[in-house]
């Protein structure tokens, strides 16, 4: 299920689903569900949709399933910093609003920080994501948390921009 999504085989993805039975709520080691994986492999250039997110969350998907370092997927949005070609960002915005809205990730989640105190606004000022930090600002994450070295979303655009 997990390669399946890192591939974005959305027809592999349904089979295992519905005829073999495999939980989507599945983990691996690393305790990854495979909504985690392919939010990180959504590419807004190629995927245009994030249609196998919605057949995910349509199918009970977990989006606040943490993994061992506490991140839920919306975090794996903004993973993909060393993917990107020199001069670009990466602001994954029609899926992190579909996580947003049919997700239900509501202020505890945007809230929510990892082991190293880093929240879903800290990640998507470090990767850039203008889009993504303006949506997450209107939805209700703060801008004042502090992580573990002492950086607030807002410092980290600075530095980052």
């Amino acid at each position: 299920m997990h390669y399946a999504a890192l591939s974005r085989n959305f027809s592999m993805i349904q089979m295992l689903h519905q005829v073999a039975k495999i939980d989507l709520n599945c983990r691996n080691k690393f305790d990854v569900t495979p909504l985690h994986v392919s939010a990180y492999a959504f590419n807004e250039k190629k995927d245009f949709t994030p249609a196998l997110e919605r057949y995910l969350l349509a199918n009970k998907a977990d989006p606040k399933a943490l993994d061992s370092d506490l991140r839920t997927p919306a975090f794996y949005l903004f993973f993909k910093g060393k993917q990107i070609e020199a001069g670009q960002t990466n602001d994954p915005a029609s899926l992190l609003m579909t996580l947003l809205r049919d997700g239900s990730l509501g202020h505890y989640e945007l809230a929510q920080a990892d082991r190293m105190g880093n929240t879903l606004l800290h990640f998507a000022a470090m990767a850039g994501a203008n889009i993504c930090s303006l949506t997450l600002l209107n939805s209700g994450a703060a801008l004042e948390p502090v992580n573990l070295i002492g950086n607030t979303p807002y410092s980290l655009a600075l530095a980052h921009s």
